[in-house]
């Protein structure tokens, strides 16, 4: 183990708590996030926990982990962390993230994460909160880098498929000698394959399209 670091159970670290009730009926449109197991889906004009605060889904999309940054109700279909013991929030919500939590669900029908199970986790934290703090900005720096170079990324993608899209309609808007009109028959043969039964896939082999890809 680290020089400084301690292993404890997480319900040492932070202490999950299920959400409060709220039905559709009783909200009312305000300035506060409601945040279910897919995240923020709602706002309300009252708050059950103070920020910043920590959610993972405990019925349907589980495993999913968010950082709240405003006053906010936790729907019942989340756990929230109720005590962080003195721990950096945000430091606690990456720690959150390096685990697998729907693997500590149970039920028959809709599957229910079990806050005792997690709990019972065994994981290794900085003891000093600067050290914390400091792998957090570390963190916060990285993915901050990591969202600007996809969001570049996304930019030129779209620029360049936009580029192509209008240089292509630019060909056949304005066709130059030695085009001639025909009717798509003529260009081209069409020929509509029915598949009777599901194929059976292989990894390699002769490719396999379909109305989708």
């Amino acid at each position: 183990m680290k020089k400084g670091w301690e292993e404890k159970a997480l319900g040492d670290v932070c202490t999950l708590q299920r959400g409060f009730d709220l039905p559709k009926h009783s909200r009312t449109d305000g300035g506060f996030p409601l945040v279910s197991s897919s995240g923020i889906s709602d706002t309300h004009n009252e708050w059950k926990v103070k920020a910043p605060g920590v959610v993972t889904g405990r019925s349907g999309s589980i495993g999913n982990v968010f950082y709240i940054e405003d006053n906010f109700w936790p729907l019942n279909t989340v756990l929230y962390i109720k005590d962080f013991h003195g721990n950096d929030p945000r430091f606690i919500y990456y720690l959150l993230t390096q685990f697998d939590l729907a693997k500590y669900s149970g039920g028959a029908g809709v599957p229910t994460l079990n806050r005792n199970n997690v709990h019972d986790i065994i994981v290794s934290i900085p003891k000093s909160i600067p050290e914390q703090q400091h792998i957090v900005a570390v963190l916060d720096k990285a993915f901050s880098a990591i969202a600007t170079a996809k969001e570049n990324a996304e930019k030129n993608l779209q620029n360049a498929c936009e580029l192509f899209e209008s240089y292509l309609q630019s060909v056949f808007d304005n066709p130059s000698g030695g085009w001639k009109e025909k009717k798509l028959d003529e260009a081209c043969d069409l020929i509509t394959c029915g598949v009777a039964a599901r194929p059976s896939y292989v990894d390699r082999g002769i490719p396999f399209l379909s109305a989708k890809n």
